[in-house]
């Protein structure tokens, strides 16, 4: 089995990098953090265009139920226009798919349990 890198799902308390995990909208707190978790999860384990278009939009719809609309779209095309970096460089470490005990491994390491569809 391949070691899988000690910086993905490490000890994060911060899911969505450079951003806020909780904002407040009409004077009441909203956390999506679990939005930016699902989504790091999926740059973490990436397939093709596909798969990072598919993660982007599944983080839109997400943020866009827990904080409007109009997050929903800002962090949307914030993924979109900055994600690629992360994304490539996590598919480069990762030429081919990982195998079950790697994603068991990983989906421990990002707290997703059962929900580690890819």
């Amino acid at each position: 089995m391949r070691r899988v890198p000690r910086y993905l799902g490490a000890e994060r308390k911060d899911w969505c990098s450079r951003w806020p995990d909780v904002i407040e909208v009409a004077g009441e707190k909203r956390y999506y953090g679990d939005c930016c978790r699902k989504h790091d999860w999926r740059y973490a384990t990436p397939g093709d265009r596909f798969d990072r278009a598919r993660a982007d939009r599944e983080l839109r719809d997400c943020v866009t139920a827990r904080a409007g609309k109009w997050w929903g779209r800002l962090m949307y095309w914030g993924v979109r226009l900055a994600g690629w970096p992360p994304w490539h460089y996590n598919r480069t470490i990762f030429m081919r798919r990982l195998d079950d005990d790697e994603r068991e491994e990983l989906a421990a390491r990002f707290n997703l349990g059962g929900d580690a569809d890819h």
